[in-house]
């Protein structure tokens, strides 16, 4: 099941969605978007990654530089994502509920991650298990913001 989004489209708001989409396609060339794998893309952002895209793993494209608020929202079959090192940004959101995710790397180079973006509706799950060594998670360096999700984390 496809979403074919018009050549003219210039803004796309995602936030909760419960839809069957497996794949996104654009009709025609769109100056604003477009789309690798069936992913749709706007700059160096990952935009929207279907719910019900058959893929156990996906690896992030290495230019990409933020995912965007609620990128891999509610997502059934998704159970590994690698992101690539020069990310900076995960947005709100971007990875909550997402029910078999349980492995995603934090790379070196984040700077920011949004409200609740690995959180599930309860808060005491985590859609992704971002512990490391020994029980310890080492955010980068960098990092400037965190919002709600140091205490996600942490719990």
């Amino acid at each position: 099941k496809k979403l074919i989004l018009p050549s003219t489209l210039s803004s796309v708001t995602i936030g909760d969605r419960k839809n069957n989409i497996e794949a996104i396609e654009i009709d025609g060339d769109n100056d604003v978007f477009y789309v690798e794998d069936g992913v749709l893309f706007k700059d160096n952002t990952l935009v929207w990654y279907p719910i019900e895209k058959t893929s156990t793993s996906y690896t992030v494209p290495d230019d990409v530089k933020s995912i965007g608020d609620y990128a891999f929202y509610g997502i059934n079959r998704l159970e590994r994502v690698v992101l690539p090192e020069g990310l900076t940004t995960i947005g709100t959101r971007a990875f909550s509920y997402d029910n078999r995710l349980n492995e995603c790397n934090i790379p070196s180079s984040l700077t920011s991650i949004g409200d609740y973006a690995f959180s599930d509706e309860y808060w005491e799950n985590y859609a992704c298990q971002l512990v490391f060594d020994n029980n310890i998670l080492t955010l980068p360096e960098g990092l400037k913001s965190t919002s709600h999700t140091s205490s996600q984390i942490l719990g």
